[in-house]
């Protein structure tokens, strides 16, 4: 893993950090999150067969990208096959609000045909045919290339590309795809549950393909509605989805949870809750000093410096890794060795002043409300309200044996500031 030794390798951005969880063990496990023994993720995926759809909630910025990697590979050490589908990639992500169910299971046909390929699992010619017939109406671009003498399963593998630049880049072409599916949903699925099941034949304990659909997290509402009111739930495979914890406070989650196994990954807590005093939360502190040391090397700080981010940025790691990307930003203008308060200062008004543009005079008496009870989100009567301050992170999920909800520390400043809330 790269590790940052300079200011300058610091401000090139975090590209490296994605692939960090392989150093931190057992984290997501750590006291910090919760005091689960567990993933989030591992133990009901591995111990609930009969479990094929599970929601994966988080912040944004809260690690849920890192802990399904980490799941990949211990699903894939235990004899699963697994396969990601980074839709934001593979749509495109300007692309990613006309995403529909319909991209998703086809994009689900090309990585579990993938799975298949890489395991050298024989998939019937009945079926390489049938899926050659349910597109053969359509005009595939990528299909003009094939010679009639290719092999089958080289066919059906440019097909599979053809159909995935469709989603991604397709116009007209794109409608007549996501039609020939809709149209024909029975059918698609049917294809989808032979090569599932072929894959599981050829894996020791028959164990089921996994289709991990990341990013699915950063729809709009309406988007995420619009697809999860399809049977996702129902695939022939398991599924494991990201999902906008927000819309956990929605009416409608709660017949989702009906056909979903739901993990929750709350922030990183940095201070215990009020309950408990409201001091530093030290576990917390030192787990997000480590994932920093992973990254980067920590003499590149002064303390007190480190110390700000961590505090003010409430365990939302995306927040945490914008600011030591602008603060070191800002030091190096200044000429500056290490980071310093002064850096850490101004990258925080910088989030602070985007944060902030959310908070009205009118959500006042919710956000007061919350800091002053660290409320269940069940029990937040102004539900739609607290979706849009969880949208943009001015109010955050923290887990303390039990979930409750608890404001971000730039919003709580912001609130002393207008004076609704006492000195901290």
């Amino acid at each position: 893993m790269k590790r940052a030794s300079s200011l300058d390798e610091i401000t090139l951005g975090f590209s490296f950090f994605s692939e960090s969880y392989k150093s931190f063990g057992g984290f997501y496990a750590c006291k910090a999150r919760g005091g689960s023994q567990e993933y989030v993720l591992d133990s009901p995926l591995l111990h609930r067969e009969n479990q094929n759809a599970h929601l994966l909630l988080g912040h944004r910025g809260s690690g849920k990208s890192m802990e399904l990697g980490m799941l990949k590979e211990n699903l894939q050490r235990k004899g699963h096959k697994v396969s990601v589908v980074q839709c934001r990639h593979e749509v495109g992500g300007g692309m990613m609000m006309t995403l529909s169910y319909y991209d998703l299971l086809i994009l689900a046909g090309k990585h579990l045909y993938e799975l298949a390929r890489e395991a050298n699992c024989p998939l019937p010619e009945s079926l390489l045919d049938n899926i050659g017939r349910f597109w053969g109406d359509i005009e595939i671009f990528t299909l003009r290339a094939c010679g009639e003498g290719m092999d089958i399963r080289e066919k059906i593998s440019v097909l599979f590309s053809g159909l995935a630049e469709e989603v991604r880049v397709g116009i007209d072409t794109k409608e007549a795809v996501r039609g020939q599916v809709k149209e024909n949903i029975d059918q698609w699925v049917g294809c989808l549950a032979e090569i599932s099941d072929s894959i599981a034949a050829s894996c020791s304990f028959g164990k089921k393909p996994v289709i991990i659909f990341d990013d699915l997290d950063k729809l709009l509402p309406v988007k995420t509605w619009e697809i999860f009111e399809n049977p996702l739930s129902k695939m022939p495979f398991i599924v494991i989805c990201t999902f906008p914890i927000e819309l956990s406070c929605d009416p409608r989650f709660a017949e989702l949870k009906s056909s979903f196994v739901v993990h929750t990954l709350p922030a990183i807590k940095v201070r215990h809750h009020m309950s408990q005093g409201g001091g530093p939360f030290l576990d917390g502190i030192v787990e997000i000093k480590a994932i920093a040391g992973n990254c980067m090397d920590l003499s590149l700080f002064e303390e007190d410096a480190l110390s700000l981010l961590i505090e003010k940025t409430g365990g939302v790691l995306g927040d945490f890794l914008e600011c030591v990307g602008r603060a070191a930003d800002r030091a190096q203008s200044r000429k500056a060795e290490k980071i310093e308060k002064e850096d850490a200062v101004f990258a925080l008004n910088h989030l602070f002043s985007y944060r902030v543009k959310f908070v009205w005079k009118d959500n006042f008496p919710l956000l007061r409300s919350i800091h002053e009870r660290k409320r269940r989100m069940q029990h937040v009567e102004e539900w739609e309200m607290l979706l849009e301050m969880m949208q943009v992170n001015v109010v955050i999920e923290y887990n303390d044996g039990i979930d409750y909800l608890d404001l971000h520390p730039l919003t709580e400043d912001y609130l002393r500031r207008h004076g609704e809330l006492g000195p901290g």
